[in-house]
């Protein structure tokens, strides 16, 4: 199921519901509900455990949560895990600064300009050139050189058991083993490495250009077996690749050059066939996915429109098939042009009807989401999606539902009209007409 939401800042689970937040609106799942509501004044930027850090929208601030209590910083987090969290602090000098969830230093050291992987039994620094792997001490115990080339091909990859690091231009892939502190062997992958997942029986799924692929490696054996070929191979300059697992299944989700998107199943325990969904429309797949409060998740884009996100769900014991592309909407849609006061010009009439306000407000806004994108230039969208210059920038909008709206869901659809007028810049393309408020209009049913 697809369920759209203005923008994606956090995806946290609370009890058994998962909500999605974001600066506007949040998205709450239960167990037979979506539902929008109004946005919180924080959102979720890291939890682990009984770590937390949320993030005010307001001015940035960063309040730090863990089991002795909560304290607030206005310094730059990176990430963490259970025993520290890691901040990047300005005084008299730059840092990099691990903590105690509590506050408390643990270590502090120079700060240059690097990616980082933040793992339970190590933290890696580094670029294209070089990573310093340091252990929770602050202790510098390895410095890898590495083949210096574009972000794609020469991206490191990490587990918290081992670390893959490009050695040189022939997809030759050195792997430091966490727990010996060492370089332990090396693999030669196809391509590149996309992706590296830790699966529950300690051994690691690779994704490279050609395929999933199976590593183990134990004492001085190291065995990487291919377990699918992909039909096209990636296409290491334009290509994104996000794994996660839940109970029963490792996922590997691919963006292929923006246009292509594939959903891979692959069973943990049993000889079951790997499952695909692919799909070229409408949505293209984002970097964050997992699973949460009984729900894996996937974020998604709009292709041409920036900011109008949505959240792919599904259970674990769920199929994929083509259901997951299917929205939680409202059943009576009807969209028509409407007559416009300028000449050739014209607006969209648009009404849904539902037993639900707060669906058939999810519902408009998905609709709107498409049409901005059909009808409106702008920093916001991408031209190429344009196919009508003839919309004066009016938009009329009727619900009809058996109750009426509270007050955050009447006032959704005009403040989701007004971000894209002023945040996003947008107006009716072929035209000096401005982005109107929409024209509103709620009908009891009964």
């Amino acid at each position: 199921m697809i369920i759209n939401i203005l923008g994606v800042m956090g995806i946290e689970s609370n009890g058994n519901d998962l909500t999605i937040e974001s600066e506007q609106s949040r998205i709450t799942v239960s167990q037979n509900e979506f539902r929008l509501e109004p946005a919180t004044k924080d959102y979720t930027k890291f939890a682990l455990g009984d770590t937390k850090v949320t993030c005010r929208y307001s001015d940035g601030d960063l309040y730090i949560s863990g089991p002795t209590g909560e304290w607030k910083s206005n310094q730059v987090f990176l990430g963490g895990n259970l025993s520290y969290a890691f901040f990047t602090e300005q005084s008299d000098q730059k840092l990099y600064v691990a903590r105690e969830w509590d506050g408390s230093t643990i270590f502090e050291i120079p700060y240059f300009h690097a990616n980082n992987f933040f793992g339970s039994f190590a933290i890696a620094l580094g670029n294209a050139d070089k990573w310093f792997i340091y252990n929770l001490s602050g202790q510098c115990v390895q410095e890898i050189t590495c083949c210096g080339m574009h972000s794609r091909i020469g991206r490191a990859h990490f587990t918290d058991q081992l670390f893959f690091f490009r050695q040189d231009t022939t997809a030759n892939y050195q792997i430091y083993d966490v727990k010996n502190q060492a370089i332990t062997t090396s693999i030669q992958v196809s391509g590149a490495i996309f992706s590296v997942l830790l699966l529950p029986d300690g051994a690691t799924l690779v994704i490279d250009s050609e395929g999933i692929k199976r590593l183990e490696c134990a004492h001085a054996s190291t065995k990487l077996e291919t377990l699918h070929y992909f039909s096209l191979p990636l296409d290491t300059s334009q290509t994104d690749v996000t794994t996660w697992h839940d109970t029963t299944r490792s996922f590997i989700a691919i963006n292929l050059d923006e246009r292509r998107q594939f959903l891979f199943a692959l069973p943990l325990q049993n000889e079951a066939k790997l499952e695909e969904l692919t799909w070229s429309e409408n949505w293209t797949i984002t970097k964050s996915g997992g699973y949460l409060a009984g729900w894996n998740y996937l974020t998604l884009k709009r292709k041409t429109l920036l900011s109008d996100n949505a959240a792919m769900l599904w259970r674990a014991d769920q199929k994929l098939e083509a259901q997951l592309l299917e929205y939680d909407l409202s059943g009576s849609v009807k969209l028509s042009r409407a007559a416009s006061n300028k000449k050739g010009k014209h607006g969209y009439a648009l009404t849904i009807e539902d037993t639900s306000a707060n669906r058939a407000v999810r519902t408009a806004a998905l609709e709107l989401g498409r049409l901005l994108s059909e009808t409106c230039h702008g920093v916001y969208n991408d031209p190429e999606g344009i196919t009508d210059r003839k919309f004066d920038g009016q938009f009329y909008i009727e619900i009809i539902t058996p109750f009426p709206p509270d007050d955050f869901e009447q006032a959704y659809l005009p403040e989701y009209i007004k971000y894209f007028r002023y945040f996003g810049g947008l107006s009716p393309a072929g035209s000096k007409a401005v982005l109107a408020d929409p024209i509103m209009s709620w009908v009891n049913s009964q």
